[in-house]
Order: C-alpha cells, then structure tokens, then sequence
C-alpha cells in the first residue's frame, strides 16, 4: 500500500517545497506617486479650486498652485454615498511648516469640536465646514504669502489614508 502512496505524496508534497530554500528577489518599492494637480480656474477675478472628497478618502488631487494676493475660493464637494455619520469631508489648510500629521491626530480626538480643536485654531490657515454625501462647501480667503501650505481632512482616519496635500502660493508676477 506504501508503494501505491509513494508516488503521490512525490507529485504532490515535494513540489510545495521547491521554492524553499531558493533565491527571493528584493521585494520593489514603489516611488511616490507624483502629484495630481488640481486646476485652478478664474473665476471673475477669484481663483477657483475644485476639490473633491469620496468614499475612498481622497481628494481629486494632492496639490494646487494659487497666486499671492488673489481672492481664492474652494468648492469641496464630497461625491461619495456613505453617511455623513462615518463618512464627511472637509478641507482644513494650515499655515506653513506645521505638523499636518499631528494635527490629525489630534483633531481625530476633538469630536466635540467637530475635529477641529480650538487649542490649534492658531495653525489654521482656512477651512470647510465638513460635507456629508452629495453636498458642496466652500471656504474664500486671500492668497497667503508665497510658500507651501499643507491641507488636510480633519474626518478621523481619512489623513492616515491619503486624504491630504499642499497649497502652493506662488509670487504674483
């Protein structure tokens, strides 16, 4: 009966271990993905940035370039189905050099404040109200001094999953 077996266990059992043992290429890793730029359009003398929130948590683009001095509005628009409940967006745009990972966690933990904690209010450059599916916000402010700005969703985890970027304000020319 072993002789019967014998070439079975051979065709079926060695060949789960003939990769062991052997070379394993160095598994790749992938360069960060460039960023998506954002248009910015004019809009009877305001620049217009059109972001955009889904049920992925991330916005249409990681990056958008406005022009010192300028009237600027920004239209979020948050294009998912979900509940606001588990799933709203915001835009919050902090001033230059601040910790936009710390601010999230520290945001996640201000649900009172509609995670948005007083104590940081000084970071905040401008910010959305937080849209619930199908629903529009805007923020308008005057183009800071030039510099990179990072932006964020304050929504508890949606920065850990790539809800974030910069705002770039470039030298008026």
């Amino acid at each position: 009966m072993l002789r019967f077996f014998r070439p079975i266990i051979f065709f079926f059992v060695i060949p789960l271990f003939s990769g062991c043992g052997g070379q394993n290429p160095a598994p790749s890793i992938a360069a960060p993905a460039a960023p998506v730029e954002v248009p910015v359009t004019d809009a009877a003398g305001t620049q217009l940035v059109q972001m955009t929130g889904g049920d992925n948590m991330h916005y249409n683009g990681t990056r958008f370039t406005v022009v010192t001095g300028q009237p600027v509005r920004i239209e979020l628009t948050n294009i998912g189905q979900n509940p606001r409940t588990i799933m709203a967006h915001n835009l919050v745009i902090l001033q230059p050099r601040m910790d936009a990972e710390g601010f999230a966690l520290s945001a996640a933990q201000a649900k009172a404040e509609n995670y948005l904690p007083s104590a940081l209010k000084n970071q905040v450059l401008a910010s959305t109200p937080f849209a619930g599916p199908g629903e529009i916000v805007t923020v308008a402010f005057a183009a800071p001094a030039p510099g990179e700005y990072p932006f964020l969703c304050t929504f508890p985890g949606h920065y850990v999953a790539g809800m974030h970027g910069t705002m770039v304000v470039a030298p008026a020319k």
